[in-house]
C-alpha cells in the first residue's frame, strides 16, 4: 500500500505516515486525513472484514420498504461537505440536495430533500466510508430514504438503498450501486433486496415496492 492513503479494519490499522489515528471498519483515509468511520451505518450492521472493505448484513425487500419513509426517483443537484461531531469524534459528512422526479412512496408534497452521507472532502482532507451511498451531482438515482432527522434524510442500508439505471423510457433497468460491499445473509433462504431489484425494469420494481408496502399495511 502506498503512503498516500491508509485503510482501517477492526483490530488492525495501517499507520504508514499517519501517526496515531482512530479507526473503524470500512474506512479509507486519504492523505492528511485523520478520521475514522462510523462503524454500523444507517442501521445496517458493518462487520469487520479485510482492509478497505466493509461487510454489511443484507437487507431484504420487506425490510427495505418498511424502513423507508420516502422512495423516489431523484436527481442530486448540489452538495456540501463539512466537519460534524458524530458521537465523541469529529468526522466529515456530506449533505446532498435532491430534486425529486417521481415518488414511489412517501409524502406527496416533498419535492426536494436533503440527504446526509458519511465521508467527503473538506479542503485537503478527505474521508471515504466504504459501503456508503454515493450521490454524484447530475446523476439520477432511485433512493430508499429514512428520516428526516433534524430535517435531513439518510439512505436506508447505506448503498443497499441506492440504485442507478441503464436504458431509457420504459426500458430502464435498475442497477445496484457500484459501491456495494460484500453482503452477509442473516439467515438461509433470504434474498437481498439488491439482488431482487437489480436488472428489474423501473416499472417492475415500482410494482414490487408498492405491493410490499400494501402488504405491510402502508
Amino acid at each position: 500500500m502506498s503512503g498516500s492513503e491508509g485503510s482501517y479494519s477492526v483490530g488492525r490499522v495501517n499507520r504508514e505516515g499517519l501517526g496515531k489515528l482512530c479507526y473503524a471498519p470500512g474506512v479509507t483515509l486519504l492523505r492528511r486525513s485523520f478520521l475514522g468511520g462510523i462503524g454500523a451505518l444507517g442501521a445496517s450492521l458493518a462487520l469487520p472484514s479485510r482492509a478497505r472493505a466493509t461487510t454489511l448484513v443484507a437487507v431484504g425487500i420487506e425490510e427495505l420498504v418498511e424502513r423507508s419513509v420516502l422512495v423516489v426517483e431523484t436527481l442530486p443537484v448540489d452538495h456540501r461537505s463539512e466537519w460534524q461531531a458524530v458521537g465523541d469524534q469529529k468526522r466529515i459528512v456530506t449533505f446532498t440536495r435532491l430534486v425529486h422526479q417521481a415518488r414511489w412512496l412517501g409524502p406527496k408534497d416533498e419535492l426536494e430533500s436533503e440527504v446526509l452521507t458519511f465521508g467527503g472532502r473538506v479542503g485537503e482532507l478527505a474521508q471515504k466510508v466504504h459501503g456508503e451511498a454515493r450521490l454524484p451531482v447530475g446523476q439520477p438515482v432511485l433512493l430508499f430514504l429514512t428520516g428526516p432527522d433534524l430535517g435531513t434524510r439518510r439512505v436506508v442500508g447505506m448503498s443497499q438503498g441506492q440504485f442507478s439505471w441503464s436504458g431509457t423510457g420504459a426500458g430502464r433497468r435498475l442497477l445496484k450501486s457500484s459501491g456495494l460491499p460484500e453482503l452477509v445473509m442473516p439467515r438461509a433462504g433470504k434474498q437481498a433486496a439488491v439482488q431482487r431489484l437489480h436488472q428489474m425494469t423501473l416499472a417492475e420494481a415500482r410494482t414490487l415496492v408498492e405491493r410490499t408496502a400494501r402488504q405491510a399495511g402502508r
